[in-house]
């Protein structure tokens, strides 16, 4: 991997390379994460830095003006350029994740004073990119930098299907096999990202062609949390296609529960087992837009609710618990009461309490085993 980014340098320094200031930020930053990685953290901080100093800049200019665009008279120069489509710089996602990268390594060779500094810059100048795009949702940075994720994820896309083809070629070698699956994952992930691409771009056929093959990819696969994310992608872009009968396919795809136990794991079953701002995003979508059924259970026997209350994530639990207030159960035509939904989340509530003292028993236990195990190693060396 050296080789490869040391190589991608040498490219990027050759006179007519396109976008080539660009270019050469973006393999400084993949080389400095890896020498992170290598836990060369010295080598790592001066890499990032000269990847952040690649902008053309007075020499005296600090890290702070270099990372953060600068200010005129009073108002940011991002948010100007924000409503006239040109960024006074043109690398900002790069030298987000260059300070990301840079606080992380300071962080790990205990210089807390520059590693604060350089998340510091990283929150401002998010703030400030999230800021551009929400002020001007058809600006050209904002149409740019969608094109640029799908190039990359119809690479990596195109990456991972070379690598499970050709380990799917070595049927009697276990590791081959091991990764040949990991690869599958990594295609379907990259798929259903480009799905969300292109819907944020208004290409809805090429979002559904994607989704298709999302589908597809994952009708092999036994776990269910996987096969509901690519039905909620399918139907997420059938939504947003904005007929009827596909407004009604894709609410069937949401509340599919079917007969096979890998079906029965619903969208909002898979985001509330792994709670996250997108996927409670997701989630209010199903609820307050599709007004989808969340009552179903899993292969387990556990609701989106159970999920919700034992991860301990109030906000999904507050959108399910809404959820179960506006749509009827099934076969019901009024409304749960108030009364039902407390008792609903109370059962749910006792359920999560008895599994985590169950577990919490267990890594008691596990400590406990450990603690004589190490006092045994010791008294035999």
């Amino acid at each position: 991997m050296n080789r490869c980014l040391e190589s991608a340098l040498r490219c990027c320094e050759k006179e007519g390379f396109p976008d080539r200031t660009r270019c050469k930020q973006k393999v400084y930053g993949r080389y400095g994460a890896l020498q992170r990685r290598y836990g060369r953290f010295a080598k790592a901080a001066t890499v990032l830095e000269k990847g952040l100093s690649l902008d053309e800049h007075d020499p005296n200019e600090s890290l702070a003006q270099l990372a953060v665009p600068r200010l005129k008279d009073g108002v940011s120069a991002l948010g100007s350029n924000a409503r006239t489509g040109e960024l006074e710089r043109t690398n900002n996602m790069e030298r987000l994740e260059i300070l990301g990268e840079l606080g992380t390594v300071y962080r790990h060779m205990d210089d807390f004073t520059k590693a604060g500094h350089a998340f510091d810059l990283e929150y401002k100048l998010g703030t400030q990119l999230v800021w551009q795009a929400e002020a001007e949702p058809s600006n050209p940075s904002r149409q740019r930098m969608l094109e640029e994720a799908i190039q990359d994820f119809k690479r990596r896309i195109e990456l991972a299907s070379s690598l499970r083809q050709r380990l799917s070629s070595l049927p009697n070698d276990y590791e081959a096999q091991r990764l040949s699956s990991k690869t599958h994952s990594w295609e379907a992930i990259g798929v259903v990202r480009l799905v969300l691409c292109y819907v944020a771009t208004g290409q809805i056929e090429d979002a559904l062609k994607q989704s298709e093959r999302g589908i597809t990819l994952c009708e092999t696969m036994a776990d269910p949390t996987s096969r509901a994310h690519a039905r909620f992608y399918h139907g997420y872009a059938l939504w947003h296609r904005g007929r009827d009968k596909d407004k009604v396919e894709a609410k069937r795809l949401f509340e599919l529960h079917g007969p096979d136990k890998r079906d029965r794991c619903t969208p909002a079953i898979a985001f509330c087992k792994e709670p996250s701002a997108e996927y409670r995003g997701y989630l209010a979508f199903l609820i307050d837009e599709c007004t989808v059924r969340v009552d179903h259970y899993d292969e387990s026997g556990y609701t989106a609710l159970d999920y919700a209350i034992f991860s301990g994530d109030e906000k999904s639990e507050d959108s399910i618990i809404r959820g179960l207030t506006l749509v009827p159960a099934e076969g019901n035509e009024s409304k749960r009461s108030t009364k039902e939904v407390t008792l609903l989340r109370r059962s749910a509530s006792i359920t999560a309490s008895y599994y985590k003292s169950i577990f919490d028993q267990r890594s008691v236990q596990a400590a406990a085993i450990c603690s004589k195990l190490t006092k045994a190693d010791t008294l035999s060396s």
